[in-house]
């Protein structure tokens, strides 16, 4: 543009072109000088630069260059502040468009090595897997389906799954169709047939796949051959019901037999032998030849029995030599009494090693179960084991039946010791005292401690409602310590009162055998300080069963060497009184009470009653006699030498705390008669 300057750059300024033209020259053309010498001039030359030079320390050049080339026309300066925000959204775009092209890189990367490894894992997988489309289809399998069916993939590949059939079997009790609408998959067991025919069994898990819709797409099934697991399971299952040595049904097994047995019986009312059997002197054959040798004997009589009974009969070892057999339905008793009879006359054959012929026999217990008692099979086998060992007590090699009676009889009696054993726990024993008196002078030379029971709910009980119940039972031994420790307690409470009065007990033939008797009572003396010799006196009774007399005598001795008396009591009644009184060293005889009530009607208690007495004088005991009710009683007695007497004629049995009482008020009438004053 070319005209006044003012008028130009106010054009320039109003249409916006200030910033696109610059100032020139005057000239309308821009050139290039340039000077130049003569070659050779060096003078000339030198003096030329010299004046260049000069003239751009000075400025000179730059002036002629901005006067002829031109400059820049001014313009309004640019407000960056204004553009940062637009400029920051620039920013956070091209950094989210980043990002989010580095994710989506990592997620495609990471998609992608699932799919590898789940392709790994389908094609390297253990387990048989398929996978077919809703109509069933099978649209891959693995390596492992291979192995397992064998099939090759090419002869299943768009072929119809006949395991899909089978489990979509409508048939099938376990059909899996609802639990997939419900659930979307399913598992069970199942057997399939191999390419070859075989069939095994599978552990199955069938899946069902959907596509966004909910609709079914897809069916993958993944399986695996479980035989191994089955077949050890079933070696398993087989050694906790069998027995190892002679493959027959061990105690575990059986009583699930006998369970489901016994159930029938219930239902039909049929009945049910069992029979128990042990072997006669098995035990010799084991002791004197090895172990290997009694359990090739133990398999011989488990192939006896097993082929002599019928095929629905079942015979077991409950262990060691003890057999088994339950013979259902049998028609009658007589009927089994001969298959008993034959397995006895089987077990009795020989059996014949290269080294040895053995002879065994066999012991039977049978008990019957006719489906109306309430028992358990291990009850019914307890029945069978009972009979067993009264079989073995009447001379072994037989059978015995079980007495469901007298089963009866020993469950009630077990049932009384165990309520006596909480009765002494529970100290709800007691000791009551009878004195024994000189029918001359009234004197007493002593107290007899006799045992009660204060029931909570019968009451009072005399010794005879439960003592006959732990005759020859241990049980007796520990209630016999209970009344020996409470009646020196209390025979030492009187010493303390000045009342000196020796106490006899009762002790039980069991009792007294023991082993540790004498050291038991030499501790126990121990613990009264002080105790004087006689203050106790043991009563054994004559009619009791002492096994070892000479063993007895011995005890008594020993006993003796302690203070400590002993008197027969009930003495005559037994079968051995002339024994007692040569060999055991009893210084007292108590005349038995059914001698003296009947004394004075019957001729021959009479004659018995002197003859003890004459028993007595000879061999230098002392005799009390027991049962003295009346004075009639007691002069008869005087008149044939006995002073001493316990009865009724003098005083009832009575607690301690009140003996001391009924002294005080004790008189002998006319020498004979015990009365108590008003």
């Amino acid at each position: 543009m070319i005209g006044d300057e003012q008028i130009v750059l106010f054009q320039l300024y109003r249409s916006g072109l200030n910033v696109e033209m610059k100032r020139v020259g005057e000239s309308l053309y821009t050139g290039l000088n340039s000077m130049a010498v003569k070659e050779g001039e060096h003078l000339l030359k030198n003096i030329l630069d010299k004046g260049i030079a000069h003239a751009r320390e000075q400025g000179v050049i730059e002036r002629i260059n901005a006067k002829w080339l031109g400059e820049m026309l001014p313009s309004a300066p640019i407000k960056w502040r204004e553009y940062w925000p637009h400029a920051l959204i620039i920013i956070i775009g091209a950094l989210w468009v980043v990002a989010w092209n580095l994710r989506l890189r990592h997620l495609v990367r990471r998609k992608t090595d699932e799919l590898r490894l789940a392709a790994s894992v389908f094609r390297n997988a253990h387990d048989a897997i398929m996978l077919t489309n809703e109509q069933g289809n099978i649209l891959d399998v693995n390596a492992a389906f291979t192995r397992t069916t064998g099939y090759e993939a090419a002869e299943v590949l768009n072929q119809p799954s006949a395991l899909l059939k089978h489990l979509f079997d409508t048939q099938r009790d376990n059909s899996p169709q609802a639990t997939l609408a419900n659930d979307g998959v399913w598992q069970g067991e199942i057997w399939e047939k191999r390419k070859n025919g075989e069939r095994y069994p599978i552990q199955l898990t069938l899946s069902l796949v959907k596509d966004t819709a909910t609709r079914s797409t897809h069916f993958v099934i993944v399986f695996t051959d479980i035989s191994r697991q089955k077949e050890y399971e079933s070696r398993l299952q087989h050694l906790a019901y069998f027995d190892r040595l002679t493959d027959l049904p061990n105690r575990e097994g059986f009583t699930q037999r006998l369970t489901q047995i016994m159930q029938e019986a219930r239902e039909s009312q049929h009945s049910v032998m069992l029979a128990y059997l042990d072997l006669d002197g098995f035990k010799e054959i084991n002791d004197r030849y090895d172990h290997s040798l009694g359990d090739q004997v133990l398999r011989v009589v488990a192939e006896r029995l097993r082929s002599t009974l019928k095929n629905n009969d079942i015979v077991a070892r409950l262990g060691g030599d003890e057999f088994v057999m339950v013979l259902p339905h049998q028609p009658c008793d007589l009927e089994m009494q001969r298959v008993i009879q034959q397995l006895i006359q089987r077990v009795n054959q020989p059996i014949r090693f290269k080294q040895c012929e053995l002879q065994i026999s066999a012991s039977v217990g049978v008990a019957a179960y006719d489906g109306n008692e309430d028992i358990e099979p291990d009850q019914f086998i307890r029945q069978a084991d009972h009979a067993m060992y009264q079989a073995k007590q009447l001379g072994k090699n037989r059978y015995h039946l079980f007495d469901l009676a007298h089963e009866r009889a020993v469950r009630g009696h077990h049932q009384s010791i165990a309520r006596m054993q909480q009765a002494l726990a529970d100290d709800e024993f007691v000791l009551f005292y009878q004195p024994k008196i000189n029918m001359r002078n009234g004197n007493i030379i002593g107290v007899e401690a006799l045992i009660r029971w204060q029931h909570p709910e019968q009451g009072l009980l005399p010794p005879a409602m439960f003592l006959p119940e732990i005759q020859q039972h241990p049980f007796a031994i520990a209630l016999g310590e209970w009344v020996v420790n409470s009646a020196l307690q209390q025979c030492s409470d009187w010493k303390a009162n000045g009342i000196h009065w020796p106490v006899s007990v009762n002790i039980d033939g069991i009792h007294l055998q023991h082993p540790h008797f004498t050291q038991w009572l030499s501790d126990t003396l121990d613990t009264f300080p002080d105790y004087a010799p006689g203050d106790l006196e043991i009563e054994a009774l004559e009619s009791s069963a002492l096994d070892d007399m000479q063993g007895v005598a011995d005890i008594m001795r020993q006993c003796q060497t302690l203070g400590v008396n002993f008197a027969l009591d009930d003495f005559g009644t037994g079968y051995s009184t002339l024994a007692y009184l040569r060999y055991l060293p009893a210084r007292i005889l108590k005349i038995d009470r059914s001698f003296v009530l009947n004394m004075l009607d019957n001729e021959e208690d009479l004659v018995m009653l002197k003859g003890v007495l004459s028993l007595a004088d000879a061999f230098q005991r002392r005799v009390i006699a027991e049962g003295v009710e009346t004075t009639a009683h007691a002069k008869a007695l005087l008149a044939m030498g006995c002073e001493y007497g316990q009865g009724y004629a003098f005083a009832r049995p009575m607690p301690a705390s009140q003996l001391l009482e009924w002294k005080t008020h004790f008189t002998l009438t006319e020498g004979t008669t015990a009365h108590r004053s008003p």
